[in-house]
């Protein structure tokens, strides 16, 4: 069985000015066991990142009990909803989180025993024994942030939690010397495992972050010498955007930065770079980063810094880590998320990343059939996007429930949507996207300071100008952003900061309309604007005006196109080109197109997806040419012999021309047809 907790004649933890050595926690957390009674199996802690937390943790393991922690941010809703799930016997809570516990405890029906995490701050005995635990037995029950629905127990054994922490300290992430700047929330299990068991389990020294003010933030790092932050990407990016804006400022600082980037080595940077590395602690080297997916831009930007980014990629239910980047291979790769964790087996599934090892968890609690959906043959479907590399690195491109499925069938991955109208302009600092009806809507958070100065009084007229517009113009027409919100407040997310996109719909509608960016509903009085308009509201369900876009205003897709295409020649009597359509931005504009090429039409224009598929006038086909011809009556005969072709259903073949489309399996797929 092995030791999760050792005595070492070192430091352990640091908070502030306060010290604990090794033997000292062990001695805590033995004192702490004892508060327990036999009953107690599951024993729940809801409280912010202190001193007391690690205590109650290792105190609960050393009892041989479970230990299920409370995001300390949580709603009376929340912790109630917790408390009646898996049933505590005993809650640790801090005087900060004192007052929603007890609203919590007044919805609840289950009532734990609670302890005072203050009340046992100096509690210890003299028993400095190694904390022992076996691998079989449940560890924690963690529950996931929800967002997609509420939040399940994901059932963690210590077999399950070791299967990372082993991996990651033989690796040298953490070592002796190590010193691992403590920043997330324990309740998750990304800082849970990857910065307090593991450090602790590989003898490292563990400072907590007591303020995640930027000055606080940067004495803590430069006090305690930290050399490895295990953060999430809003973090980065929030570090990376204040050093970017520094580099800019400075003409020498732009040229190194090029030079490093072209030079290439992390020893080469650290040197010109000195003054940066001594800011954050002259020691810094692993930048640790899980949660989400790092921009790339932000990874290269430390890369080139000569910080080693370790982005590594997994969820709850694999304890956490499924891939992370292997130290012995000096190769990172910018955008990827490492190498599989030893022991572990990955796969590509139709698209869909699939993991199988130790690491995997025991189930959800209490929810046999939820745990059978997500884990099948052995194999967690972990819902997200990938794809592998010829070396084993994974990279990860979207989740399989945030694709947005259109009316039209197209998917579209919102990610890389949002990413891009991030990185267009410094004074959008969120874009949230999903599917409103049947166009794409985005909600959309500006620095409204970082805007031009002549632009702030009117913030959504430049955001459909200097955002939207250039970006719909260079994306296909269903990849195109129809309607834009502007939204004050931070888009819903986790804690690790992943979008809580279920969620935008209904914020979208708490939106005031001054504040939306759309049209509003009037119309010009030209008949031709009126006769369009008219159309236009029937085909896409929203007002119209003179000045609304096709694309960003109206979302109109190809199949939409088509249709307007018809009505323009049944109505106005004009033929109109795909390339010309493609050129009209407005209503407007198309009106003006028409009034200069009216030729008459009809004025009850109305029209149906039968009369566009099967006009009353013949379709003149092309005929083959005589060597075509030849050369399918020549190899007709080889072709069915070698392929065993058999064909059934030809009478059912209309007579009038028809398309066959072949899924496009190789390049004979037409030789075989018309064979």
């Amino acid at each position: 069985m092995p030791s999760i907790l050792e005595p070492r004649p070192k430091p352990a933890l640091v908070w502030n000015d306060v010290t604990v050595s090794y033997e000292d926690l062990l001695r805590r957390a033995w004192a702490w066991s004892r508060l327990l009674g036999e009953a107690d199996e599951r024993v729940a802690v809801f409280s912010e990142n202190r001193l007391e937390w690690a205590y109650a943790a290792y105190g609960i393991w050393a009892a041989g009990r479970v230990l299920v922690p409370v995001d300390h941010m949580s709603t009376a809703e929340e912790v109630a909803y917790v408390l009646d799930d898996c049933e505590p016997g005993v809650l640790f809570f801090s005087a900060t989180t004192q007052p929603v516990l007890d609203r919590a405890l007044a919805l609840a029906r289950h009532r734990p025993r609670v302890l005072g995490l203050e009340e046992h701050a100096t509690r210890e005995i003299a028993d400095t024994q190694p904390v022992v635990v076996d691998e079989a037995n449940l560890a924690a029950i963690v529950y996931t942030s929800g967002t997609t629905g509420s939040p399940k127990g994901v059932m963690l054994s210590f077999g399950n939690l070791l299967a990372n922490v082993v991996p990651v300290a033989d690796e040298g992430y953490y070592t002796p010397e190590a010193r691992v700047l403590l920043l997330l929330p324990l309740h998750h299990v990304l800082p849970l495992a990857g910065a307090l068991m593991a450090p602790l389990f590989a003898g490292s020294t563990i400072v907590f972050a007591t303020s995640l003010a930027g000055p606080d933030l940067v004495a803590t790092l430069q006090r305690n010498a930290v050399t490895a932050i295990v953060g999430v990407p809003r973090f980065y990016d929030l570090l990376g955007r204040a050093l970017r804006e520094r580099i800019a400022a400075s003409g020498v600082a732009r040229a190194l930065f090029a030079l490093a980037g072209r030079v290439g080595s992390r020893r080469f940077s650290r040197l010109v770079f000195g003054a940066v590395h001594r800011k954050l602690g002259g020691r810094l080297e692993h930048l640790i980063c899980g949660g989400a997916a790092l921009d790339p831009e932000t990874a290269r930007l430390f890369d080139v810094l000569g910080f080693l980014v370790c982005e590594g990629y997994g969820m709850t239910e694999c304890s956490p880590m499924i891939t992370f980047p292997r130290l012995g291979n000096a190769k990172i790769k910018i955008g990827s998320c490492g190498q599989v964790l030893r022991g572990c087996e990955v796969r590509i599934e139709n698209g869909e990343v699939l993991a199988r090892g130790p690491n995997v968890m025991r189930g959800y609690y209490a929810r046999p059939a939820e745990t059978a959906a997500v884990v099948r043959d052995g194999w967690i479907h972990t819902g997200d996007l990938g794809r592998l590399d010829d070396e084993g690195y994974l990279y990860v491109t979207g989740r399989v429930k945030e694709i947005l499925v259109l009316p039209s069938g197209k998917n579209v991955n919102p990610v890389p949507i949002e990413a891009e109208l991030e990185a267009a302009s410094a004074a959008v600092k969120e874009a949230g996207i999903f599917l409103d009806g049947e166009t794409l809507h985005a909600l959309v958070v500006l620095d409204r300071d970082a805007l031009p100065a002549g632009e702030r009084d009117d913030a959504p007229a430049w955001l459909r100008r200097e955002l939207i517009a250039p970006y719909n113009a260079r994306v296909a027409p269903y990849r195109r952003v129809a309607r834009v919100t502007l939204v004050d407040d931070e888009l819903p997310r986790t804690r690790l900061g992943k979008l809580k996109r279920h969620q935008l719909q209904t914020l979208a509608g708490t939106i005031t309309p001054a504040d939306a960016v759309a049209p509003p509903p009037a119309r010009a009085d030209d008949p031709a604007v009126a006769k369009l308009a008219a159309f236009l509201e029937r085909q896409c369900q929203r007002p119209v005006r003179a000045q609304s876009r096709l694309d960003a205003d109206l979302g109109l897709d190809s199949l939409g196109r088509v249709e307007l295409a018809v009505f323009l020649e049944r109505a106005f009597g004009v033929e109109v080109s795909e390339t010309q359509l493609a050129e009209l931005e407005t209503v407007g504009d198309l009106a003006r197109f028409v009034a200069g090429r009216q030729a008459g039409g009809d004025e009850a224009a109305e029209l149906s997806w039968g009369e566009i598929l099967a006009p009353a006038r013949p379709v003149a086909l092309p005929r083959s040419s005589g060597v075509h011809r030849a050369l399918v009556y020549a190899l007709r005969g080889l072709v069915r012999l070698y392929f065993r072709i058999r064909a059934e259903g030809l009478e059912r073949l209309p007579p009038s021309p028809y398309i066959l489309a072949p899924n496009h399996q190789s390049f004979f797929d037409g030789l075989v047809v018309t064979a």
